[in-house]
Order: structure tokens, then sequence, then C-alpha cells
């Protein structure tokens, strides 16, 4: 069954939704959201992070949530992003 928004972009565009994406890229998406509807999330935190690294890695697995109730908002990822932009930063260009 198509959606209101399906069909609205069908009759706006006439064409169909998403018709730009070939087999292989819709077979791709349909493998990614099978797993984050079986809960795996998009990508596995690294062992050997620092602390800069690391806080930002806790600021992406709480987007990556189940529930929306549980994700930060917009604003507080902005707000942590711009009190850690520069020792995120820094810590790419540090040599071990």
């Amino acid at each position: 069954m198509m959606s209101a928004v399906e069909l609205s972009r069908q009759f706006l565009y006439s064409r169909l939704p998403y018709a730009n994406i070939t087999n292989e890229e819709a077979k791709a998406i349909y493998k990614i959201y099978r797993q984050i509807s079986k809960g795996m999330p998009p990508a596995s935190r690294p062992n050997d992070l620092n602390k800069p690294l690391s806080g930002l890695w806790d600021i992406l697995e709480a987007c990556w949530r189940d529930q929306p109730e549980e994700r930060p908002t917009a604003t507080a990822v902005v707000e942590y992003l711009d009190r850690h932009t520069q020792s995120i930063a820094d810590s790419f260009t540090q040599v071990p």
C-alpha cells in the first residue's frame, strides 16, 4: 500500500518516489534497515579511544537508542559539539 507521502511525491514529480535508487542500493538500504530493526548499531565502539573520542561515541550511541525519548535532542548534540569540537579535533592530530 502506498503512503500519502509517496502518493503526493508521485503526483507532484510525475514519477515514482526514489526512482533514482538502483536495485543494488535498495538492497543495501534494506539490509541496513534489517540490522537496525534487530538492534544492531551502525558501528561498534573502538577499544582504544581517548577521552574526547570516547565522549563523542557516548553521544553517537545515545543517538542510536531504540526509544526516541531516550535520545539526545539536536540542541543537546550541538551544544556538546560546540563545547568539545577543539578537543575532538586535537585528538585526531595527536600521534600515539
